[in-house]
């Protein structure tokens, strides 16, 4: 992630990472102040104003640095994969519960006849959740994720994760740019609402302290400022969340898009014609993810191998991260019932 200088000077840094910690060390700064053995550093003279401002400077790119390297494991926590969201079971069952009221209420409204609400509901379906109860997470976060996520393998049988790394072979430039654009706006976010919830910590566990070093007998000083901003930080983090549905859908759709369009070109560019009919083309990408995921050969001769100058077709993009799929491969819409988690 930090092979390439590049990466953090770009557009997706700066919005992503950058302008999230900008905001959380000015915040932290001027709600919690600086500690005793940081406080020259904070404080500005006139003789040398600029000085000072370099070490802010500094800590505000370390801090996107270390966000930005800390990437995977923060959209690991948000989805529900690890502690202490991953304890929540109730709110995955709960997830489950929600969308069999819809599926039956789908069927319901289909059942009268009335299917433009009923394709709706499947829209949201499918934008909010994946397929298969078996894939679902306890955040709608996740689950928003999940369902492009599953898209390539439920449409085509390609595994998105091995799929997506090839694909970006052959996904011209442009359009990485804007999958890099997208994804981006998912992580300033993901960004400001965990930064958020670390300040609401950091500020409540001052508040304790200086509590307890006047052992309760009185309030601290700056309790209201204290508790204002563990309650304003609650809240921005809330609606970071919920705004980050509605850039999770544009790079979903992005993601998915890549794949409907530029999948022929990867066979091709693997070196193969691809079969006639869609079901052959399903065991065909079945039987190439196997290849890649668990390194066992293709079945010989059962695809046509493609003829000299047809492959390599479909245009061919920078390799980049192409802001898609991350490693983990635990890559929504914005839902409009107002009871989301």
């Amino acid at each position: 992630m930090l092979s390439s200088v590049s990466k953090l000077v770009d557009k997706a840094f700066v919005v992503g990472f950058l302008l999230p910690a900008l905001l959380a060390v000015f915040t932290a700064l001027n709600v919690l102040h600086c500690p005793s053995w940081f406080s020259e550093l904070c404080t500005v003279k006139s003789d040398d104003p600029f000085g000072n401002l370099t070490y802010v400077a500094l800590v505000v790119w370390t801090v996107a640095v270390l966000l930005l390297s800390l990437n995977y494991y923060a959209y690991r926590l948000l989805e529900g994969y690890l502690p202490p969201v991953s304890w929540l079971a109730s709110l995955k069952r709960w997830h489950l519960r929600r969308a069999r009221r819809w599926r039956n209420e789908r069927l319901r409204l289909r059942a009268m006849g009335d299917h433009a609400a009923g394709g709706k509901i499947q829209y949201r379906l499918l934008t909010l959740y994946p397929v298969k109860e078996s894939d679902f997470l306890p955040t709608l976060f996740g689950n928003a994720i999940r369902a492009f996520e599953f898209y390539p393998k439920d449409l085509y049988g390609v595994d998105t994760i091995s799929g997506w790394e090839r694909l970006q072979a052959v996904i011209p430039s442009s359009y990485q740019q804007m999958i890099n654009d997208a994804h981006s706006q998912v992580d300033f976010f993901m960004n400001v609402c965990l930064l958020s919830l670390l300040l609401a910590l950091l500020a409540a566990g001052k508040l304790l302290a200086e509590a307890l070093a006047l052992q309760f007998l009185s309030a601290p000083a700056e309790s209201s400022t204290l508790v204002t901003t563990v309650v304003v930080s609650v809240v921005i983090a809330w609606l970071a969340y919920r705004c980050s549905f509605g850039s999770i859908f544009a790079w979903g759709e992005l993601v998915k898009s890549a794949f409907d369009c530029y999948l022929p070109a990867l066979g091709k560019q693997l070196g193969y014609d691809l079969p006639a009919s869609e079901a052959k083309r399903k065991q065909f990408w079945l039987d190439v993810s196997v290849l890649l995921l668990y390194r066992i050969e293709m079945p010989d001769r059962k695809w046509k191998r493609a003829t000299a100058g047809s492959g390599g077709a479909g245009g061919k993009g920078d390799s980049g991260d192409g802001g898609g799929k991350r490693d983990s491969g635990d890559d929504g819409g914005e839902d409009d019932s107002g009871d989301d988690d």
